[in-house]
């Protein structure tokens, strides 16, 4: 297989910049083999394998100018950022700088709303299911109730053979006799047992008047 030197050259490249033969092969779209085979030391097309990481340092410089870009501004793009960095005198190529910007971009945190609740305050429920049992004339399916008290996260479960309202209400009595008392305001997921329609669009969920 004849490669051509500018594939060849693009490897070199590569290479000099830090990357694995296994980045260099995603990057070009080649086999591993085939890059392993003429970044050997011995293939020449022209001149000899170039040594790793010459081009790195290039960079060093700019660094810090480059971490304050990205956390003024997070989600700007590297190639932007490679042509304000050629404006200020980079002389390295695009690949370094998109590495680069990977390594130092901030990772942005999940949002999230942390709950608080006071002893007694909520308890949120739910149905969970099990799978099925063998009873007498076949098979039933089996659900569970589950109730958490939202402070101390003390949790009750009970097995049920059905999601029906009855079982929903009874679940709710024994659980209250086995925390010894009835929180606030309970919340409950969107099962279909509760909520026949969650929220959508602004518009607030309908719950099930038998409930």
């Amino acid at each position: 297989m004849n490669i051509a030197a500018s594939l060849l050259e693009s490897m070199r490249r590569l290479r000099e910049e830090g990357l694995s033969l296994r980045a260099i092969a995603r990057e070009l779209r080649l086999g591993r083999r085939t890059v392993r085979k003429y970044l050997k030391p011995s293939a020449e097309v022209g001149k000899e394998a170039v040594p790793v990481s010459r081009q790195a340092g290039k960079l060093d410089s700019h660094r810090g100018w480059l971490l304050a870009r990205l956390e003024q501004h997070p989600r700007i793009s590297a190639h932007a950022l490679f042509v304000q960095l050629h404006e200020r005198g980079f002389a390295g190529s695009y690949s370094l700088v998109r590495r680069s910007v990977a390594q130092l971009r901030p990772q942005e945190k999940p949002a999230y709303r942390t709950l608080s609740f006071e002893p007694g305050e909520a308890a949120q429920v739910d149905w969970g299911e099990w799978g099925a049992a063998d009873v007498p004339g076949g098979r039933r399916r089996v659900s569970f109730f589950v109730m958490v008290l939202c402070h101390s996260r003390a949790m009750y479960a009970e097995f049920v053979f059905g999601e029906s309202m009855e079982f929903w209400l009874q679940c709710h009595r024994n659980a209250f006799r086995f925390f010894g008392g009835v929180p606030s305001r309970v919340i409950v997921d969107n099962c279909r047992t509760a909520v026949l329609h969650p929220a959508m669009r602004g518009a607030p969920a309908q719950i099930n008047p038998g409930l």
